[in-house]
């Protein structure tokens, strides 16, 4: 309860430390077309006042991997722009009745990032980010991930822009009593190299297509653990630099002006499963989202 607390905290904070909009006077000009994809000093992004995206969205998800069932899903998000700075804050989150072998079991599933960039030019910012994530499939109490790096607008047009971020950072994750039961950790806490991209197409009036990828790796090695088939010992079968993966791509269609229904394929890649566990799982999503 009291992670859950500081966190809400902290959102709360990044938004009242941001700059309000005035509405006094003249009614605001219209903001700029995709300004959240785009630098603050990209012409075709230049606002004098405060900007303002809120994402709030409705989803059914289908599972497999490591676990295989249907999730109920609600994800909401906000940006803000003043000036050359941008914040953004986003909860996504997933909760299911899953197949685990011959069980059904309740399964839960969030993440909450709050990240802000400052704008040096149309192509180059820097930034900083924490996250924070929960997943009980993978036996993750929570794990917290603090980054710091340097990114680029790589494209940017009216139809197609690219966006990456290279950082480096700490992760901290906790892990549930089965881990602890079968490997002795309790946690970890290790430095490691953030990688994310995107990439956002508007491919026709009425045909959006959004990519994702996001890497972390450790700089030091770490144990690998496998399991002895014949009495489910636990053992460390060697040490390597861990990889976790994320790679998403998204089709959306607009039905009204703030309304439109998507579908997402989600592909996690983890090269350090747990005994019994296999590297990948994928998530495939339904869903409507209220976009303002």
């Amino acid at each position: 309860m009291k992670t859950i607390a500081l966190k809400f905290i902290t959102v709360a904070l990044f938004f009242l430390l941001l700059p309000q909009p005035s509405f006094a006077g003249e009614e605001a000009p219209p903001a700029p077309a995709n300004w959240w994809v785009k630098s603050a000093l990209d012409p075709t992004a230049q606002y004098e006042g405060v900007l303002l995206k809120a994402d709030l969205s409705f989803t059914y998800n289908k599972l497999t991997g490591n676990t295989a069932g249907y999730a109920r899903g609600i994800n909401s998000g906000v940006i803000l722009r003043s000036g050359q700075f941008t914040g953004q804050a986003s909860h996504e989150r997933n909760d299911k009745d899953i197949t685990q072998g011959a069980d059904r079991v309740e399964s839960e599933k969030w993440t909450t990032v709050v990240t802000g960039q400052f704008d040096l030019c149309r192509h180059g910012y820097v930034g900083a980010g924490h996250i924070w994530e929960l997943d009980t499939n993978n036996n993750i109490v929570l794990r917290k991930i603090f980054i710091a790096g340097v990114g680029s607008y790589v494209l940017s047009s009216e139809k197609a822009n690219v966006n990456v971020f290279l950082a480096a950072g700490q992760t901290d994750e906790e892990y549930d009593a089965i881990v602890q039961r079968y490997t002795s950790l309790v946690r970890r806490n290790y430095n490691m190299l953030y990688f994310y991209q995107t990439f956002d197409w508007q491919i026709t009036e009425w045909l959006g297509l959004s990519q994702g990828f996001r890497l972390i790796r450790s700089f030091s090695k770490m144990n690998e653990f496998d399991m002895q088939g014949d009495t489910s010992a636990t053992f460390v079968s060697g040490k390597s630099e861990r990889n976790l993966i994320q790679a998403t791509v998204e089709l959306q269609i607009p039905v009204r002006k703030y309304l439109n229904i998507f579908t997402t394929y989600r592909y996690n890649y983890d090269s350090h499963p747990w005994p019994g566990n296999k590297s990948a799982d994928t998530l495939t999503t339904t869903g409507i989202r209220f976009s303002y």
